[in-house]
């Protein structure tokens, strides 16, 4: 157990040593770069989150869900929202025609996996994209990934040292309550430093 927690802190050490950089590098960037980047990333997510269905017989449709997302990304960067309503019901559709018409199992439920997979993966994406473009859009970007790194790196600390409290064991079995707390908190600290640097 020591062994496999020393490798989740490695892994997670060499992440932020180098995938750091590289993100604060594409987010000063901006334009193309980050679209590519941003759109790569999502996609694997999408195909990751798609899959976690497979065990019970829904996961996502990739064939729907990847240009869907590819749509989604669009849409913030011609700031055309009135269509992401559009896109995520042309996408319900779609994906439950398509499985029925592979005969597979559970279309509607395979449906809606798609279009959680967008709403969970996709749009978050898609506002990384529109915070950028903001007016300082870069200062606003690196915020959001200071709160996002620091409440994920002191929620992994404090729950290491504290956690004693499962917070959702069926969803997470090592997440705590203690470790939530601490990461949030570190997280607003965080924010916060950036915000008045």
């Amino acid at each position: 157990k020591q062994e496999q927690n020393l490798s989740n802190f490695t892994v997670r050490a060499i992440t932020a040593v180098v995938g750091g950089p590289l993100a604060l590098i594409v987010a000063y960037a901006g334009g193309w770069v980050l679209v590519v980047v941003v759109a790569v990333l999502a996609a694997v997510a999408l195909l990751e989150f798609y899959a976690l269905g497979r065990d019970r017989q829904t996961p996502g449709s990739a064939v729907v869900g990847v240009p869907a997302l590819a749509a989604i990304l669009l849409i913030f960067l011609a700031r055309q929202y009135a269509a992401l309503l559009l896109v995520l019901i042309v996408a319900g559709v779609a994906a439950f025609v398509l499985e029925r018409l592979r005969r597979l199992p559970k279309p509607g439920y395979r449906a809606l996996t798609t279009v959680a997979g967008l709403v969970y993966v996709a749009l978050p994406s898609a506002c990384l994209l529109g915070v950028r473009a903001l007016p300082d859009g870069f200062n606003w970007l690196v915020l959001v990934l200071m709160l996002t790194w620091g409440t994920d790196t002191f929620a992994y600390f404090g729950g290491r040292l504290w956690g004693n409290h499962l917070l959702a064991p069926r969803i997470s079995p090592k997440k705590t309550v203690e470790g939530a707390v601490v990461g949030l908190i570190g997280g607003f600290v965080c924010g916060l430093l950036w915000a008045i640097a």
